[in-house]
């Protein structure tokens, strides 16, 4: 995803993904999503315990994103939970971060509110 951002910014002409044209995601966060989507949910802890922190700001961005788009919030929701719960040693140490949770902490809410409504 992050070789994906710089393609994209670099070269306007920039041909997409095979797996971004497959899946039809809207954007990188989407696709982010929908790949998660695709995993069994029975395997779906086991795969995320695999993920390798350094991958885990940019996942959580993307969660953040999708929800703030109401995106399969339900979903992002869950995950994102999942991997704070695993990560939380880690992520509250780091400075970077800080402004990324202040703005779950604003989407996460108003997004799960929308779904109760509907």
């Amino acid at each position: 995803m992050r070789n994906e951002k710089i393609a994209m910014l670099d070269d306007p002409k920039h041909e997409k993904h095979p797996l971004l044209s497959y899946f039809e995601s809207a954007s990188l966060d989407h696709f982010v999503l929908d790949v998660i989507q695709r995993v069994p949910s029975s395997h779906l802890e086991k795969s995320l315990l695999m993920v390798p922190f350094g991958f885990v700001p940019d996942i959580i961005r993307a969660l953040g994103v999708c929800i703030g788009k109401r995106y399969k919030a339900e979903l992002a929701t869950r995950v994102l939970i999942f991997i704070v719960k695993i990560h939380h040693n880690y992520l509250i140490t780091q400075t970077d971060l800080i402004t990324l949770f202040d703005d779950l902490c604003r989407k996460v809410p108003r997004g799960l509110d929308d779904l109760r409504v509907n």
